[in-house]
């Protein structure tokens, strides 16, 4: 019988290990989140001044790097029920107004226009071995496999290159910070499963994505031994109680 092939066998990701990404061909990724700057907001001077920093940034690096915008949907559902929860709570009635009308104008924003929120990431790459080889590499079938001394000599390059772009960045007035090996996770995990990532969480088992069977989420009962013996034997006293009256009629 032939197997199915599995989601697994269609994506580069072999692991996430120390706040890495390791992919196949001995790849390594570190991604970086980035905070925003409102460009149009800035005097004519900053904005030269950020322009020239970004400049130098883009000249001082010597390795490509992957820009990732991702847009989502805001769900303030909780947030309006929120609001119902203070407003039923508060004892004065102005208050209980100004809250009823500031619901109803949140609720007519987000009807006449989309809310969206928006996350920047920074992807830098590490290659092991030289151009050539990671070409030739390319060309293989890639190897779903590597070392714990690849991973270290990977990791140590991707933080320095990590440190270069950091103070780049902290020139322009962005802020930007290494995902950890939690947040990758959430991270692919919502972007893999965009509608169960709704309603799902992975607060309970973070690391399952490398669970090969499906566990219950019902926490398993516990059967105290020394209480079922017990009630066995006030059966059996019950039992014989009514035997021997019945012997006696």
């Amino acid at each position: 019988m032939k197997l199915l092939p599995r989601t697994q066998d269609h994506l580069d990701i072999i692991d996430i290990k120390d706040d890495i990404l390791v992919l196949s061909g001995g790849k390594f990724r570190l991604v970086v989140e980035a905070t925003a700057i409102n460009f149009e907001l800035l005097s004519e001077d900053e904005q030269n001044a950020t322009i020239y920093a970004y400049a130098n940034l883009v000249n001082s690096i010597d390795y490509p790097i992957q820009i990732v915008i991702r847009t989502r949907k805001v769900d303030i559902s909780n947030y309006l029920d929120y609001l119902d929860s203070v407003m039923h709570e508060q004892p004065s009635a102005a208050l209980r107004k100004q809250l009823a009308n500031y619901k109803e104008f949140i609720e007519h924003l987000v009807t006449e226009n989309t809310v969206l929120s928006k996350r920047f990431f920074l992807v830098i790459p590490y290659f092991s071995g030289s151009a050539a080889a990671a070409a030739s590499a390319q060309a293989k079938k890639p190897s779903n496999t590597y070392s714990v001394q690849k991973l270290k000599k990977a990791k140590e390059v991707l933080q320095q290159k990590f440190s270069d772009l950091q103070w780049q960045f902290n020139r322009l007035g962005i802020k930007v910070r290494q995902l950890n090996t939690e947040e990758l996770i959430r991270l692919f995990y919502e972007i893999y499963n965009p509608e169960s990532a709704q309603n799902a969480t992975l607060d309970q088992d973070i690391y399952g994505y490398t669970t090969s069977v499906v566990r219950s989420s019902i926490p398993p009962v516990q059967i105290d031994e020394e209480s079922i013996a017990g009630n066995e034997a006030q059966k059996t006293d019950t039992k014989e109680a009514k035997e021997d009256q019945v012997n006696n009629e």
